[in-house]
């Protein structure tokens, strides 16, 4: 059976409400520091976004990876926009983020974005 990134980023928002339930203090801490640093300021929500993708790839995260994919074309990053943060990502870290960039094709591909 093949499997489905998007499935995998549903069951992360599936399990977070339990995580905030047994870690509310450090949940509301987290979503505030994540709430501050993605909103619109100098830079756009949408290339913050981009920019946590080319981390998430460096550091290999796939839920971070998938998530911010995901995020990102919610926010109206076009593939090309999505590639070339792949590509900063290879520059900055190597093999290891090139390695999972397919990742990031198959959650376009599932999300159907052309």
């Amino acid at each position: 059976m093949e499997q489905k990134w998007l499935d995998f980023a549903n069951m992360v928002h599936e399990y977070y409400p339990k995580y905030q339930e047994m870690l509310p203090d450090v949940s509301k801490a987290w979503e505030g520091v994540r709430d501050a640093a993605y909103k619109d300021g100098a830079l756009s929500s949408k290339v913050k976004t981009l920019m946590a993708l080319t981390v998430a790839l460096a550091l290999g995260c796939e839920e971070c990876t998938v998530l911010t994919v995901k995020q990102s074309v919610a926010l109206n990053a076009t593939k090309e926009e999505i590639m070339e943060a792949v590509g900063v990502a290879y520059a900055m870290a190597g093999s290891p983020a090139h390695s999972r960039a397919w990742k990031v094709i198959k959650v376009l591909e599932e999300l159907g974005v052309e």
